[in-house]
């Protein structure tokens, strides 16, 4: 006679194994485009044309809970750099969506208010230091591109050595 109970807690045992496994499978591929997305923006704001000083750091993955991974940029500079600065500042996709862009910084006079950003003699931001702004670099913008144009590809990646 068999034994139907004995069977019943193996198939359980195993499903809990491919459950575990599957689970492993989606934290790698979840990584692998976090990776992707770091590597892409780290390289867009290192090479990004800005006058002043690239203070940007790009930090990440870093899992914020178990489903949810942040790859993120800090710094003073990461704003002018993604979304652009003064005349020649114009076209990341997403500037009225976040309300940033050329002459968007600060009418603010003690944080410098907007003054001469659309100059097209340019304007000086420090002793000596001209500039006439600089084109967005849309590192976070492009990060984000790369990751979903290489789903399916990590996905094959990842999900296809079983």
């Amino acid at each position: 006679m068999i034994r139907i109970s004995s069977n019943i807690d193996t198939v359980i045992k195993q499903l809990r194994q491919y459950r575990d496994h599957l689970d492993e499978k989606r934290r790698r591929f979840m990584e692998r485009l976090a990776d992707l997305g770091v590597a892409t923006a780290d390289l867009k704001f290192r090479t990004a044309d800005y006058d002043g000083e690239k203070d940007v750091s790009v930090t990440g993955p870093v899992w914020v809970d178990d489903k949810t991974l942040r790859v993120a940029a800090s710094g003073s500079s990461v704003l002018f750099i993604e979304f652009g600065s003064g005349l020649i500042g114009g076209g990341h996709p997403q500037s009225a969506e976040f309300g940033y862009g050329p002459g968007t910084y600060s009418d603010n006079e003690s944080l410098g208010g907007k003054h001469h950003w659309d100059d097209p003699k340019g304007w000086y931001y420090e002793h000596g230091k001209k500039s006439h702004g600089n084109p967005p670099a849309r590192a976070m913008y492009e990060a984000g591109k790369q990751m979903r144009e290489n789903i399916a590809k990590i996905a094959r990646e990842v999900y296809g050595h079983d």
